[in-house]
């Protein structure tokens, strides 16, 4: 099974922040075969204290720890390019929608847009090594991403000030169209429409981008919810919900990813969690024998 943690649950796990350490919770996935699933965005978190750079020796320390556990990477910035190509050839050819493989083999293939990176020849390429490079290079990439934080708000701002907003099925469709263009995908623009209610209307096909959707339109109706600049990164681990079995969000996330689920059936099947003591408990009950 694939278990994905927020980037919180993971810092507290390597600083053994709560009453269950790393090598407990290593020890955990290891007995029944689990992976911990990560992502650019979850090691990226983990690595914002090199903005001080003072933080060198410790950053290091927890992206060794982290790179000993049984984990597996899956490029979430390609989650939503890889349903899109998928859902439209399915559209085009009228067959079965078949879940996209997000996994990649190391950590630097996550961080490459055509999925093969500079150092794809390099027998050996840790996380530690690639982080470091990059912050070598550009020490900024660790304050996180402003331009697009600000964009994101402008969005919220926009859709909030509607006085008359479209339908979330009808406004699906701007969305898939723009994304058609962000990624360089070319489909014919008269049959746009009937792409998108396919989409929109099937909720086994394009889960990520269809989550990230709906959170982003429960967010935009809560007036009294402030965006905030971990916003980047959490629609960045939503994209990665459909593809694990276990996951932990923040408190804020948690409540907005269980209300989509509660209104769209078959959306998801991955088990939502509040942090990393619920999974690890889970997994030493699922493994225990039975009495009686």
């Amino acid at each position: 099974m694939n278990i994905y943690l927020d980037s919180r649950d993971i810092i507290n796990l390597l600083n053994n922040s709560g009453p269950i350490g790393v090598d407990d919770f290593e020890r955990a996935l290891r007995s029944n075969g689990y992976k911990l699933i990560l992502s650019s965005s979850s090691v990226f978190e983990v690595s914002a204290p090199l903005i001080k750079r003072d933080a060198h020796t410790n950053v290091m320390r927890l992206l060794n720890r982290l790179e000993r556990m049984p984990i597996r990477f899956i490029h979430n910035a390609n989650i939503p390019k890889l349903e899109l190509l998928e859902a439209i050839d399915v559209f085009n050819n009228n067959r079965t929608y078949h879940t996209i493989m997000p996994f990649v083999p190391r950590f630097d293939y996550t961080l490459s847009t055509d999925g093969l990176p500079p150092t794809k020849d390099y027998i050996n390429h840790s996380i530690s090594e690639t982080i470091f490079t990059l912050w070598g290079e550009d020490p900024k990439l660790f304050l996180g991403f402003p331009k697009h934080t600000i964009k994101l708000r402008n969005l919220f701002e926009s859709d909030r000030a509607m006085d008359k907003p479209p339908s979330l099925k009808d406004n699906f469709t701007k969305v898939i169209g723009l994304s058609l263009k962000n990624y360089g995908i070319a489909f014919p623009l008269e049959k746009l429409k009937n792409l998108a209610d396919c989409i929109y209307e099937n909720t086994t096909f394009c889960p990520s981008i269809r989550l990230n959707y709906e959170v982003f339109h429960k967010i935009v109706r809560n007036l009294e919810d402030i965006p905030k600049e971990s916003d980047i990164y959490d629609f960045a681990h939503i994209d990665c919900i459909p593809y694990v079995d276990m996951v932990t969000l923040d408190k804020r996330m948690y409540n907005y990813v269980s209300q989509v689920c509660k209104g769209i059936d078959g959306i998801i099947s991955t088990s939502l969690h509040s942090n990393y003591i619920e999974i690890y408990e889970r997994i030493v009950r699922s493994c225990s024998p039975t009495t009686g």
